[in-house]
């Protein structure tokens, strides 16, 4: 979906979804298991135009700790400020401020992009299926939420020796 900004008169509501196939998520380490619903109103000032909304779905994604896939429910606040491409020779200094703009060309947003952007800022740095997930075991690769492993837990790099001789030495009784 496209809004050409020159035809924004009046405010514009929209209240659409959005299948995922096209959205290309795959990057994040996400799919949709879900559409995409956006709700939302854009505005236009000159040629500022202003998205406020909200977007939801839900999203498989993989567990950090235990690679499982688990499903995410999303709920997203959008307030998304857009202003023309702005042409500059050379570079130009971004102040705190235009961090908080987006930028679009030949009168165009285009929306997929704007979900697709709003969708990875969504999604964790580091998924989690639950708060008490205890992921893998480093050393067998047991799933320790299904089974507990019976690896010897003291084994230490060799490098780290003289440092535990040094624990050693300073820990009081030894």
């Amino acid at each position: 979906m496209h809004i050409v900004v020159h035809e924004l008169e009046e405010p514009l509501q929209i209240d659409r979804e959005f299948k995922g196939e096209g959205l290309g998520l795959a990057q994040v380490g996400a799919h949709l298991a879900a559409p995409v619903r956006l709700t939302a109103t854009v505005t236009r000032s000159n040629k500022d135009v202003a998205i406020e909304g909200d977007i939801h779905t839900v999203m498989g994604l993989t567990c950090s700790r235990c690679l499982k896939v688990f499903m995410n429910q999303i709920s997203q606040r959008i307030d998304l400020h857009y202003e023309p491409l702005p042409v500059t020779e050379g570079g130009q200094v971004l102040t705190y401020d235009d961090m908080d703009i987006s930028y679009y060309t030949e009168d165009i947003i285009d929306v997929d992009q704007m979900l697709v952007e709003q969708l990875e800022l969504a999604v964790p740095m580091k998924p989690v299926c639950a708060g008490d997930c205890q992921g893998l075991c480093d050393v067998c690769g047991v799933d320790l939420n299904v089974e507990t492993c019976r690896c010897a837990r003291e084994v230490v790099d060799d490098r780290l020796q003289p440092l535990i001789h040094i624990k050693k030495k300073l820990t009081p009784g030894n």
